[in-house]
């Protein structure tokens, strides 16, 4: 049965998977609304370009001056799809990116903790089996950052196990010393402090995933906001009732 520590340590961990989770839909969410206001904005344009073409060709009507407004309506248009898809592929760019780092150093830590001869051969192969991997790729979309998010959160997770495993070799190990009286000093304290650094580590790169989930949720309200006040977009793109 497990104890109430480790009871603890799964409930901690899946409180910040939740919130690391929730805060990434989040910012999927935003990135969404912004590719649906790209696209609002190219139907706009492709529907002004039509009635342009039907009255710009009639000569018998004679509007050059009426379509000239067309012309300007795209401009601000075309003006605002580039400002909405500079926003969005910034976003991107530097949220996968700093993901990728994140990703690239936790399972150096990983590969780090298989390298230790410490036995359990077999529960070490089921935790590197389990170990996901993404390349780094030129192409990035909002699908990435599931998928990225999910990655690292897993090998965090087996990070974790692996930890756990590395600290019962070292109890075990000290405990049969002290049960055939085998004085082998500072054994313990070497090898915790080994464990500590790499757990270090492991803190230092979890908080950095959740300072970054953090910043880009905070981005992301900041520009569901600004979207809500674009009143030059409306002003263009709003279909008169």
């Amino acid at each position: 049965m497990p104890d109430i520590n480790e009871n603890n340590n799964i409930n901690e961990n899946n409180n910040i998977n939740d919130n690391i989770n929730n805060k990434t839909n989040k910012i999927y969410a935003t990135l969404e609304t912004l590719e649906e206001k790209i696209e609002k904005i190219n139907n706009k344009i492709i529907l002004i370009n039509e009635i342009y073409m039907k009255y710009e060709f009639n000569r018998n009507l004679r509007l050059n001056l009426t379509t000239s407004y067309l012309i300007f309506q795209v401009e601000i248009l075309k003006n605002e799809r580039k400002y909405y898809d500079k926003i969005k592929t910034i976003f991107i760019k530097k949220f996968i990116k700093e993901l990728y780092s994140i990703s690239e150093f936790i399972i150096l830590i990983l590969i780090s903790l298989d390298d230790l001869d410490i036995g359990y051969v077999e529960e070490k192969k089921n935790i590197m089996k389990k170990i996901l991997k993404v390349k780094r790729q030129k192409y990035l979309n909002n699908g990435k950052i599931a998928e990225l998010v999910n990655i690292i959160l897993n090998n965090f997770r087996l990070t974790k196990i692996f930890l756990e495993l590395f600290e019962k070799y070292i109890l075990d190990n000290e405990n049969e010393n002290i049960r055939k009286n085998i004085h082998i000093k500072n054994f313990k304290v070497n090898l915790m402090n080994k464990k500590n650094h790499i757990e270090i580590e492991y803190n230092k790169n979890l908080d950095q995933l959740k300072e970054l989930v953090n910043y880009f949720s905070d981005f992301a309200d900041c520009i569901n906001k600004q979207i809500k006040k674009q009143e030059l977009f409306n002003y263009f793109m709003d279909v008169k009732k």
